[in-house]
């Protein structure tokens, strides 16, 4: 992961956004970090590219998934768009997911870095994290 070479930008929502640098990677997708450039505020964009309907279809359910739920414990989907390919082209189509920068990374991260957490904090995290967990097992989804 690090920065990109050259200024990339994409517009999502009629907003745009300069990529500054890759922060994580998925199966077929990748995760910025971002600038809004009308407002300056830092975002996480997902970029999901689609190969085969399957993959697109996948991106679509998530897209769903995200938008089903409000909820202070869990991730919330700001804006999202998917642009069009051509077809016979590898790539099918693109899907944009606009998240919350979280300038101190996950709380996987913070584990990974061994930080130090008072009890009072990790039983706070603790409920938290069941809480959110809590919300999707309410509409009927299961947390992988």
């Amino acid at each position: 992961m690090g920065c990109l070479c050259g200024r990339q930008s994409v517009v999502i929502q009629g907003q745009k956004f300069h990529l500054i640098r890759q922060i994580g990677e998925g199966s077929f997708s990748y995760v910025f970090e971002a600038r809004d450039t009308a407002d300056n505020h830092l975002y996480a964009i997902k970029k999901m590219s689609c190969h085969t309907n399957e993959e697109e279809k996948r991106a679509q359910d998530e897209v769903e998934n995200y938008q089903r739920f409000s909820h202070p414990s869990l991730v919330s989907l700001l804006y999202h768009e998917q642009m069009q390919y051509n077809p016979n082209s590898h790539v099918t189509s693109i899907i944009w997911l606009v998240f919350p920068y979280f300038k101190n990374g996950s709380l996987q991260d913070a584990f990974d870095k061994q930080t130090k957490f008072t009890t009072r904090v990790l039983l706070d995290l603790f409920l938290n994290v069941c809480e959110g967990v809590r919300q999707i097992h309410e509409k009927g989804m299961a947390h992988r």
